[in-house]
C-alpha cells in the first residue's frame, strides 16, 4: 500500500517540515590531539580528555553540501491552476526530537573516504590493534556519530562493539539501543532493542534489531513505524520485517499490523509507503461510504507512478446494491500539454440490468505563444446515470452535459476560435417524445429539447486604435444541427466604431455599430408555420448606437478613526436600436438572461445571435465607494441604477411568448461590503418601487409600502472566525421560479475537533434540497471525517434558472467516513474535496 495519494504531479513538499527536523549547523569536528599509546593513562586529568583515533584509513575528504534538486511541480489536473498545498503535518510539534539529538554534525557524504575519529574519558589498548574506550565514548565518521558508555575497536578489521546507553546519529537517522556492533569500513551497523527517529523525513518507531548496511538502506526486525510525534504516537505500523530505502525513498513492510491508540485494526501481508513527499506507485487507502441508492461502497485504488510527467489510478469499486465498477484516471503534463482522462465502467448494474459508465476528457494544448487548443468532453451511458451515481444535489440536478473542442488564437488586436459544442441530455424529462418516426408535428415537449449542436463554430473579434478612434469587430459563424428540428447556418457580424473622450474626472464614449445576421436554413418542415418565411435565406440588419458617460468625484473622509477616500460616480448610458420584426427568425441558441446591475449597460437584452432587442432607453446609475487611503483596500461599493424606456421594446424570443413587461420602473442595486477581515456582505436586488398589493383601512384601499414587488434578490453574508472557522448565509429569490436560502458552516471546537454543516432549503417548494452534518478530527498524524448527507434526487433545472421538483422526487442519504494516517495514506481526499466545494471559505 502506498501512502501518497496522487494529489498532484508531483506533490509539493510540506513547508517547514524539513527545517524543523534537520540540524541547522554543519560544523566539522577537527581533531585536536592524536591518540598514541603513550597517552593511554592520561584519562585521569581533571577535565575530560579529547582523544581522537586516526585509524588506518585514507585522510578525510572535504564534502560539499548538495542542495536538493529542484522539482517541476504540476497542479492537480482539472483545476489547472496551482494552489498553496495544505501542510498535513502543520499541527505537529516543531523540533520534537528524541532527547539525545546533537546539532552541528557535518553533512552526509562519502564515508568510505572519511576518517574515523573517536574520543573518551578513558582509553585502554588491549594489544596493538584492539582499543577499549570507556566513559562518554564518541566515535564519528563524517556525519555518523556513535555515543556509548563502553566500546571496543579493532583497528585492523574496523570491527567495533558498543554497549551501555548506545546512541547513534547520522544525517538522516537518530537511534538509541542497548547494543551496537559493526564495521566502519565498510560502514555497517547492527543495533539491538532500538528506538529510532528519521531526521530528513517524518518517521519514528522501535525495533528489536536494526541492520544498517549502508547510509541509504536500513532493515528492521520486529519494527514499528509512525509519522506521529515521538512523544504522542496515535497510530503505528507493526511489521515483522521493515525496510527503509533512501534511494527509492520508500518503506516496505512484511506481515504488517496497523494499530490506532494501541489497538490493532488491520493486518496486511505486505505494504509499501513513501518516506518523502514524492509520488510512489502502490495501493492507496480504501474508499468507503454508504448511499441509500447504491448501498455500501468499497473502493481500493492503486496508483501508478508511471513517469515524472504522467500517472494513472485504477480503482475497483463494489456497490452492494449495484455490483462491481472500475474507475480510472490518467493524467499527463508536458511543456505544451495538460491532459486528464477519467473513465468509469460497470458491466452490469444489478438494478437496471444494463452496463453503465461515464467518460470525462480534459485537454489543454499550447501550439505557440499565440495558438492553443482546449478539449472538454463529458459523456454518460444513459440519461439517468447522474441521478443514480451522482454524489450531490448539484450533480443530480444537471440536465445537460456539455462537450466542446476549440482551437484558439490571439494577437495584440485580435482573437479567434474554431471548434464546436454539443450537449448530452442527462435528464429523462428533457428527452423529446416523438411518434411516427419523428415526423413534423409528432414530437411533444419541443420547448425543452436539448440545445443545438454547434459544429463548426468560428468566432473572430478584433479591436484596434487609430489615434483616439477605436475600431472593433465581433463576428461568429455557426452551423446548427439537431434531430427533428429546423437546422441551418448563421453568420453574425457586428462592426463598430468608438471615439472615447476621457480625463481623470469624466469620460464620454460614443459608439456606433451595425449588426448583420444571415441564415441558410433547412428542414423547415419541422418549424412552426408562423415562425419562418418559405425561403431559407432569412436575414436581419440594423444599426446600434450608444453613448456612455460618467463623472468621478472623490473626497477625504474618516470613519471609526480610519482615513478613507469616498467616491461618487454618476453614470448615464443611452442606447438606441431600431425595431426589426424577428418573429420569423429561428431561435438556435438565444435566451433572455436575468437582469442585474451590470446588465443595465448591455447593448442587447438577449444572449446569442438570433435576437437583437430594440431600444430607445437611458440608464441612470450611481456608484459610491469607500477606499482605505493608505492600503487602497475597498471597504464599500454601492451601486444603484434604473433603465428609463422612451419606447417599449417589442422584440420577443418566440411569437407565441407573452410580451415582456418593460415597465421602466425596476431599480437595480449592487452592494459589496467588507466590514473587516472577518465580515463580508454582498447584495443584489431588482425591485419595482410601485406597490402591488392593496389593503383596506377604514373602508379605503391603501398601499402597504413594504409590500413592494421584488423581482430578483440575492444576498450573501460570510463571517470568518478563528483560524479556519467560517459561516455563510445566502438567499436567492426570483419571482415565479425560486426562493431559497443556504447556510453552511465550519466551526472549530478546539485545535483538533471541528463540525461542518449545510442546510439548503427551497421556501417556494417547502422542501429541503440538500443538507449535511459532520465532524472532523485533525491532529499531527491522524485525520478523521464523518459526514452524513441527504439531498433530493431526480431533480431538474428549469430554463429560467430555477429548480423543478417532479412528483416522484426522492431524497437520498449518504454517509462518508474517512480516516487518514498521515504519511502512509488515507481513504482519499473525496470528503475534503466535497467540503471545500460545498462550504465557501473551507480550509
Amino acid at each position: 500500500m502506498n501512502g501518497t495519494p496522487p494529489r498532484g504531479l508531483p506533490l509539493p513538499p510540506h513547508s517547514g517540515k524539513i527545517a524543523a527536523l534537520v540540524p541547522a549547523c554543519d560544523l566539522t569536528v577537527q581533531p585536536s590531539l592524536l591518540l598514541d599509546r603513550r597517552l593511554r593513562h592520561l584519562s585521569l586529568r581533571p577535565l575530560p580528555l579529547l582523544l581522537m583515533l586516526v585509524l588506518a584509513e585514507p585522510a578525510a575528504a572535504q564534502t560539499a553540501v548538495v542542495a536538493p534538486s529542484s522539482t517541476q511541480y504540476m497542479c492537480p489536473a482539472g483545476v489547472m491552476r496551482c494552489v498553496t498545498p495544505k501542510d498535513e503535518f502543520g499541527k505537529c510539534k516543531r523540533n520534537d526530537l528524541l532527547d539525545f539529538f546533537v546539532s552541528g554534525l557535518p553533512p552526509a557524504g562519502d564515508r568510505s573516504k572519511a576518517q574515523t575519529l573517536a574520543d573518551a574519558n578513558k582509553v585502554t589498548w588491549l594489544d596493538k590493534t584492539h582499543a577499549q574506550l570507556e566513559d562518554s565514548v564518541q566515535m564519528q565518521k563524517l556525519d555518523a556519530l556513535l555515543r556509548t558508555d563502553f566500546l571496543t575497536y579493532d583497528t585492523e578489521t574496523t570491527d567495533y562493539t558498543a554497549t551501555g546507553h548506545v546512541r547513534y546519529q547520522d544525517a538522516s537517522m537518530l537511534m538509541s539501543a542497548d547494543k551496537a556492533r559493526g564495521t566502519t569500513t565498510p560502514n555497517v551497523t547492527y543495533l539491538d532493542n532500538v528506538r529510532y527517529q528519521m531526521l530528513d523525513q517524518r518517521g519514528n518507531g522501535v525495533a528489536a534489531i536494526v541492520n544498517q548496511t549502508d547510509p541509504d538502506h536500513t532493515k528492521m526486525t520486529s519494527g514499528t513505524f509512525s509519522t506521529c510525534d515521538p512523544t504522542e504516537r496515535q497510530w503505528e505500523m507493526r511489521s515483522d520485517n521493515l525496510e527503509i530505502d533512501k534511494v527509492k525513498n520508500e518503506g516496505y513492510g512484511h506481515g504488517v499490523t496497523l494499530a490506532y491508540q494501541g489497538v490493532p485494526f488491520m493486518w496486511l501481508p505486505y505494504i509499501s509507503f513513501p518516506i518523502d513527499e514524492d509520488r510512489h506507485s502502490g495501493f492507496l487507502m480504501p474508499v468507503m461510504n454508504y448511499s441509500s441508492r447504491k448501498g455500501f461502497k468499497l473502493g481500493i485504488p492503486y496508483y501508478f507512478d508511471l513517469a515524472p510527467n504522467y500517472d494513472a489510478t485504477l480503482k475497483p469499486i463494489e456497490f452492494t446494491k449495484r455490483g462491481p465498477m472500475l474507475d480510472s484516471e490518467f493524467r499527463y503534463i508536458s511543456e505544451w500539454d495538460r491532459l486528464q482522462l477519467n473513465l468509469g465502467y460497470m458491466p452490469n448494474d444489478q438494478v437496471t440490468d444494463s452496463s453503465r459508465g461515464y467518460l470525462r476528457l480534459q485537454n489543454w494544448t499550447t501550439f505557440s505563444s499565440n495558438w492553443g487548443a482546449t478539449v472538454d468532453i463529458h459523456r454518460v451511458s444513459d440519461n439517468v446515470y447522474l441521478r443514480d451515481f451522482g454524489d450531490s444535489f448539484q450533480s443530480t440536478a444537471i440536465s445537460l452535459l456539455p462537450s466542446s473542442a476549440y482551437v484558439n488564437g490571439h494577437g495584440t488586436w485580435w482573437n479567434m476560435s474554431i471548434g464546436g459544442d454539443m450537449w448530452q441530455v442527462s435528464d429523462p424529462s428533457m428527452e423529446p417524445v416523438c411518434a411516427g418516426g419523428g415526423a413534423p408535428g409528432t414530437c411533444s415537449n419541443p420547448a425543452v429539447f436539448k440545445p443545438y449542436t454547434r459544429l463548426p463554430r468560428v468566432t473572430f473579434n478584433a479591436a484596434q486604435k487609430f489615434g483616439d478612434l477605436e475600431v472593433g469587430m465581433e463576428s461568429e459563424y455557426v452551423n446548427f444541427s439537431r434531430a427533428y428540428s429546423v437546422t441551418g447556418q448563421r453568420l453574425d457580424l457586428y462592426p463598430h466604431i468608438s471615439y472615447p473622450i476621457e480625463s481623470l474626472a469624466w469620460f464620454i464614449r460614443p459608439t456606433i455599430g451595425y449588426r448583420f445576421t444571415k441564415y441558410d436554413l433547412s428542414n423547415l418542415n419541422f418549424a412552426d408555420p408562423t415562425q419562418l418565411r418559405p425561403n431559407v435565406a432569412a436575414s436581419r440588419s440594423l444599426p446600434i448606437v450608444s453613448l456612455d458617460s460618467g463623472l468621478f468625484f472623490e473626497r477625504d473622509t474618516k470613519l471609526f478613526g480610519n482615513s478613507l477616500i469616498q467616491t461618487l460616480e454618476p453614470r448615464l448610458f443611452y442606447l438606441y436600436v431600431p425595431y426589426r420584426n424577428q418573429d420569423r427568425l429561428p431561435n438556435f441558441d438565444t435566451s433572455l438572461p436575468s437582469m442585474d446591475f451590470p446588465s443595465l449597460f448591455r447593448t442587447n437584452a438577449y444572449t446569442g445571435g438570433d435576437r437583437q432587442s430594440d431600444a430607445n432607453q437611458a440608464t441612470f446609475a450611481l456608484t459610491s465607494r469607500l477606499i482605505d487611503a493608505e492600503s487602497g483596500d475597498q471597504f464599500l461599493s454601492a451601486s444603484i441604477g434604473q433603465i428609463r424606456y422612451f419606447k417599449t421594446p417589442r422584440v420577443n424570443l418566440l411569437p407565441y411568448y407573452a410580451p415582456l413587461a418593460y415597465t421602466g420602473k425596476d431599480i437595480f442595486t449592487e452592494v459589496q461590503v467588507r466590514i473587516n477581515r472577518n465580515w463580508s456582505v454582498t447584495w443584489d436586488q431588482q425591485w419595482n418601487p410601485d406597490p402591488v398589493y392593496p389593503a383596506t383601512q377604514n373602508g379605503k384601499n391603501v398601499w402597504i409600502p413594504w409590500d413592494h414587488r421584488t423581482d430578483l434578490s440575492s444576498i450573501a453574508i460570510q463571517r470568518r472566525f478563528g483560524t479556519d472557522g467560517v459561516f455563510n448565509f445566502s438567499y436567492r429569490f426570483r419571482r415565479g421560479y425560486l426562493e431559497q436560502y443556504d447556510v453552511t458552516t465550519l466551526i472549530p471546537l478546539n485545535q483538533r475537533w471541528s463540525i461542518v454543516g449545510r442546510y439548503y432549503y427551497s421556501l417556494r417548494d417547502r422542501q429541503m434540497l440538500e443538507s449535511f452534518a459532520g465532524v472532523q478530527y485533525d491532529t499531527c498524524c491522524v485525520a478523521m471525517r464523518l459526514v452524513a448527507r441527504r439531498w433530493l434526487n431526480n431533480v431538474s433545472n428549469t430554463l429560467n434558472g430555477g429548480v423543478y421538483l417532479p412528483d416522484n422526487v426522492k431524497a437520498e442519504t449518504t454517509a462518508f467516513f474517512e480516516v487518514e494516517f498521515k504519511g502512509i495514506g488515507s481513504s482519499g481526499q473525496r470528503t475534503e474535496n466535497f467540503l471545500r466545494h460545498a462550504i465557501l471559505g473551507y480550509q
